[in-house]
């Protein structure tokens, strides 16, 4: 009878520490895995260098920039906008790299400055005039650098594309030939930017 209490009594405690066992490795998996931090949108020198660059030129405007950081994928947020005054990101959407930007045998993405390249360039934007394209309201853009002189004669602009997602998506987004091109969500946004502001606004593409 003793033996048997014995063995009852076991057999309960192991039944009750299996249960305590499972629900410890249940609570586990349930737990939300928390998001891996991401590295820094925008890097402390690329924002040094436009804000040196605007002090030196008053004729541009010193409050808000457009940066764009070729070094993120093109499905995930990379063109910024960035408040100079409050130093900080106040708005930010997908923007499309030019069909020919594609990365080479080492990884790295091909820029170009060349007519017909149909590449993104790297450098300073000065955004100009706006006027009626074939994508409905465009921004021509006028480099300002050696590696984005041809802009105006590539007829680079900063455009929208009607099927150009808002939002961060899965796999591939659409090509453009050279331009910066936007949804146009996001389109809606920079025009109201730029058309409110007193000096011309400076859109840099870095890498």
């Amino acid at each position: 009878m003793a033996n048997s209490s014995a063995k009852k009594f076991f057999s309960t405690s192991l039944l009750f520490l299996t249960v305590i066992l499972l629900s410890c490795d249940a609570q586990k998996t349930t737990d939300p895995v928390p998001e891996t931090p991401r590295p820094d949108s925008l890097s402390k020198e690329t924002v040094n260098a436009i804000t040196r660059f605007l002090r030196d030129h008053p004729a541009m405007n010193q409050q808000t920039v457009f940066l764009i950081n070729m070094r993120l994928p093109a499905n995930q947020y990379r063109f910024f906008v960035y408040d100079l005054a409050k130093q900080q990101i106040t708005a930010r959407g997908l923007v499309a790299q030019g069909i020919n930007t594609r990365p080479d045998t080492r990884g790295r993405l091909r820029f170009s400055n060349e007519p017909g390249s149909n590449c993104s360039s790297l450098g300073k934007y000065r955004i100009g005039q706006k006027y009626k394209g074939k994508f409905g309201t465009a921004y021509k853009l006028h480099g300002l650098d050696k590696t984005n002189s041809n802009a105006y004669a590539r007829a680079i602009v900063l455009h929208k594309y009607d099927d150009m997602p808002n939002n961060p998506a899965d796999g591939d987004v659409y090509y453009s030939l050279g331009c910066p091109m936007v949804s146009p969500k996001f389109f809606t946004h920079l025009t109201g930017i730029i058309d409110a502001a007193d000096k011309p606004i400076i859109l840099q593409i870095v890498y």
